[in-house]
């Protein structure tokens, strides 16, 4: 039985949703299901899968209770990060890079803790990259910066693929949800 306590927010963010055409879900039916679910204050940002809302479950049974909801919804898998709120503005607090075009700085958030190996493969990855790219390591977070592009970012290439149960989102989208976080 979930523990409930008072009301708090969440940011959540789900992975590969609306991507290349691939694993869609609207956007307007997944409030609709999360709001018929319990959860409040449901609202969305742009069709990627990024989601605030409001909840009296404990924050580690938000991630499987909103995954169990979109299943249902979509008839697939729908892998979920979720931050609470205040972890959320942690996260984007300790980003270490701000380039002058958000787009350029991504944020890579995991479902938890990075374990040591994975830390150090991303660092050994860093540290023999020659290009402008750049990457920053914390406990559940991997910020990147890709001056020329993410596309072209041999680092980003690398470290995502260390990071598949990751999702990551550039600075842009990441302000956007932490305006909405801060109206509700």
């Amino acid at each position: 039985m979930p523990i409930l306590g008072a009301m708090s927010h969440h940011v959540v963010l789900l992975r590969g949703i609306n991507v290349g055409g691939r694993h869609s879900l609207a956007m307007a039916e997944v409030r609709e299901a999360l709001g018929g679910a319990g959860f409040t204050d449901v609202a969305t940002y742009i069709q990627s899968g990024n989601i605030v809302l409001g909840s009296r479950l404990e924050a580690s049974r938000v991630a499987d209770r909103v995954q169990g909801v979109l299943e249902e919804l979509a008839g697939f898998p729908v892998p979920t990060v979720v931050l609470g709120a205040p972890e959320f503005r942690e996260v984007l607090a300790g980003c270490p890079f701000r380039p002058a075009e958000p787009k350029l700085a991504h944020v890579v958030v995991l479902p938890r803790d990075l374990d040591d190996e994975r830390r150090e493969r991303l660092l050994a990855l860093a540290a023999a990259d020659d290009s402008s790219s750049e990457l920053a390591v914390g406990s559940r977070v991997v910020y990147l910066s890709h001056p020329d592009g993410i596309s072209r970012s041999v680092l980003a290439t690398r470290a995502m693929a260390l990071l598949k149960d990751a999702t990551a989102r550039n600075l842009a989208t990441m302000a956007a949800l932490e305006a909405m976080v801060a109206r509700v």
